[in-house]
């Protein structure tokens, strides 16, 4: 197995890692996240600067992974009619992604 390949599976199984036990980390703030918080920082204004900091990265070719993923999510999140909503709209993302792998 090559050092690049090696890399990537450490890579994966630390975020598996991190995602499995924030996971339930996650679903216990979502059910004590107070829902009646004035919104924040627009979700389009989050996407906006996250891509500037990706094509500052891409200068010196590095990639992150969780700057590509969240800007697919945020896409995503954009594309379903949340774009002038804050940051809070993954919280409520995650909770009905709960929900539905609960039933």
């Amino acid at each position: 197995m090559g050092a690049g390949m090696a890399v990537n599976l450490h890579t994966e199984g630390v975020l598996s890692l991190v995602y499995n036990r924030s996971r339930s980390r996650c679903a216990e703030f979502v059910k004590t996240c107070p829902v009646d918080i004035a919104p924040g920082f627009k979700l389009v204004l989050h996407q906006k600067d996250l891509q500037i900091g990706k094509a500052m990265l891409a200068e010196y070719d590095v990639q992150l992974p969780m700057v590509e993923m969240s800007l697919i999510l945020y896409q995503c999140l954009i594309d379903e009619g949340f774009a002038d909503e804050d940051i809070s709209t993954l919280f409520r993302h995650k909770q009905r992604m709960f929900q539905e792998s609960a039933d």
